[in-house]
C-alpha cells in the first residue's frame, strides 16, 4: 500500500520519496478532516471544519471552495500547502494561483511552521520579504516560484530547518544566511560562491546543489566546520598544487560525510600529495560511501582515498592507471562499486 521510489539514484539506500495507494490516501484525508488534524480544499473531500484549522492543503478546482477560506479562522494555521510544482491541470494551477487573492496576508499567519508554496507564479521577491517575518517556520518550499534573490531579512528565520528554492535562478545567498543556525537541508540551483562564515551553518546536513562552483583555496575554508553535513557537490574553476592540501583540510573536517562529487575544468588534474596527505584525511570522513569524479579527469588515483574505510562506490575519471593506482584501490576495503573511464586525447 505504500511504496518507496529511489528516483534517478539506483545506487541509494535511501527512498528518495513515497508513494501511497489512492485508496489509503483518500481514507487518511477523510480521517484527518473529521479530526481536525487536516483541511484539505478538494473536489470531493468535505469541506473543512473552518473553526479549528491548524493545517490546510488546497487541492481544489473549483474557485468557490477556495473562498470559502476567506470566512475561515486561519490564526492557529500551523502549516500551508499550495504545491502546484509537479502539477499539469491548468484549472487547478488557475484555481491555486486565484487562493492568495482570498487568503490573508501571509505576515497575518504568526505561528505557521511548514509553508510550501512551490510552483505558485504570485510568489515574488516582494512576497519573500513577507514570509521573512514568520520567525516559527520550520519548513520554507519556494521551488520554482518568482523570487529572484533571497533578501537580508531571512536572517529572522532562527528556526528554519529546511529551504528549497531550486528553479528560481538564485545563485548567490546573501551574509547573513550564515545566521540560519538550525538550518539541516538546502536546496538550490548551483551556487558561484557561498558567504563567509558559511563553516557556521553547524547543523547543516544536505546540501542538494549541483554545484558548488569553488573559486580559488581559500573558500573551501568556509566548509570546514559542517561536521554534520552528508552530501555535497563541489566544481572547481581552476586546480592546481595550491588546492591541494585546502581540498584535503577541507574534506578531513567533513567528518560525516557520505557522498561528495566533483567537477572540474578540463585539464588534468593532480589531487596527489606529500605522504602526510593519507595521514591528513585518515580521521576525516569515515562515513563517505560514494565519490562521483565523471567530469573532472584525474592523474591517477589518490592515495588517500584508501584512508576512506566506507567507500563503498567510486566512478571516476583517469588519465592513466599505473601499478600504484592499482594499489591504491585495493587498499579500499569496502570498494564493491567501481567505474573507472581512462581519458584519451583525440
Amino acid at each position: 500500500m505504500i511504496q518507496s521510489f529511489f528516483g534517478n539514484d539506483h545506487d541509494s539506500k535511501i527512498p528518495t520519496y513515497f508513494q501511497i495507494h489512492d485508496m489509503v490516501l483518500d481514507l487518511m484525508t477523510r480521517l484527518a478532516n473529521e479530526d481536525g488534524f487536516l483541511a484539505t480544499t478538494h473536489d470531493q473531500q468535505p469541506r473543512c471544519q473552518q473553526e479549528r484549522i491548524h493545517r490546510l492543503c488546497i487541492q481544489t478546482r473549483n474557485e468557490e471552495d477556495v473562498k470559502h477560506l476567506s470566512a475561515a479562522n486561519l490564526c492557529r494555521l500551523r502549516s500551508l500547502i499550495a504545491d502546484v510544482y509537479s502539477e499539469e491541470d491548468v484549472r487547478l494551477l488557475s484555481a491555486v494561483a486565484k487562493a492568495f487573492n482570498w487568503l490573508p496576508p501571509l505576515s497575518t499567519f504568526r505561528v505557521l511552521r511548514v509553508l510550501c508554496l512551490c510552483g505558485c507564479e504570485r510568489v515574488d521577491d516582494g512576497c519573500f520579504k513577507e514570509i521573512c517575518n514568520l520567525i516559527h517556520l520550520r519548513y520554507l518550499g519556494l521551488r520554482q516560484t518568482r523570487i529572484t534573490e533571497i533578501p537580508k531579512e531571512i536572517q529572522k528565520l532562527q528556526l528554519l530547518q529546511v529551504l528549497d528554492i531550486t528553479g528560481t535562478e538564485i545563485h548567490e545567498l546573501p551574509s547573513t544566511f550564515v545566521l540560519l543556525r538550525k538550518l539541516v537541508c538546502l536546496c538550490a540551483d548551483p551556487l558561484n560562491k557561498v558567504p563567509a562564515g558559511f563553516g557556521n551553518l553547524k547543523s547543516l546536513q544536505q546540501l542538494y546543489v549541483p554545484p558548488i562552483y569553488v573559486e580559488s583555496p581559500s573558500m573551501l575554508n568556509n566548509f570546514s566546520g559542517l561536521t554534520e553535513l552528508r552530501r555535497v557537490a563541489f566544481c572547481f574553476n581552476e586546480w592546481d598544487e595550491s588546492y591541494v592540501k585546502p581540498f584535503l583540510q577541507c574534506l578531513s573536517s567533513l567528518v560525516s560525510l557520505e557522498y561528495l562529487e566533483i567537477d572540474g575544468p578540463k585539464k588534468a588534474c593532480d589531487f596527489s600529495c606529500s605522504p602526510c596527505g593519507r595521514l591528513i584525511i585518515h580521521t576525516g570522513p569515515q562515513q563517505l560511501q560514494k565519490i562521483l569524479m565523471i567530469h573532472i579527469t584525474v592523474h591517477t588515483v589518490p592515495k588517500w582515498m584508501s584512508a576512506l574505510c566506507s567507500l563503498s562506490i567510486l566512478h571516476i575519471r583517469l588519465l592513466m592507471l599505473g601499478e600504484e593506482g592499482l594499489h591504491a584501490l585495493g587498499s579500499i576495503p569496502s570498494l564493491s562499486d567501481l567505474y573507472i573511464y581512462i581519458y584519451k586525447k583525440r
